[in-house]
């Protein structure tokens, strides 16, 4: 049997995270074309990426909890401090999910 090559790790990190931003803003990693209809909205760097998802997850735990940050955090495993933390640092306004009483 033939041991495979030996190729440094940090090749694999470099060619990941040079195809990751195409992935996750529309491109292609096969052509490197991009597929979005306008790239000079799409975030410039992968932490950009990383808090619009997390903004994403957040706002849908907040919605399907009605704004309660408690019962959110639960949803998501994770404790409020941390939710309070992620949701303040984020901007967003919780505030505007509660339900309103009749």
């Amino acid at each position: 049997m033939v041991p495979p090559p030996r190729v440094h790790i940090s090749y694999f990190r470099e060619r990941d995270m040079a195809t990751a931003g195409d992935i996750a803003t529309g491109g292609d990693p096969a052509t490197g074309r991009e597929t979005g209809a306008d790239h000079e909205s799409r975030p410039s760097s992968l932490r950009e990426i990383l808090e619009g998802v997390e903004r994403d997850i957040l706002l849908n735990a907040l919605r399907e909890s009605h704004g309660n940050k408690a019962k959110a955090a639960r949803t998501l495993g994770i404790t409020e401090r941390l939710m309070g933390i992620r949701v303040k640092s984020l901007g967003i306004d919780w505030r505007s999910l509660r339900r309103k009483r009749s």
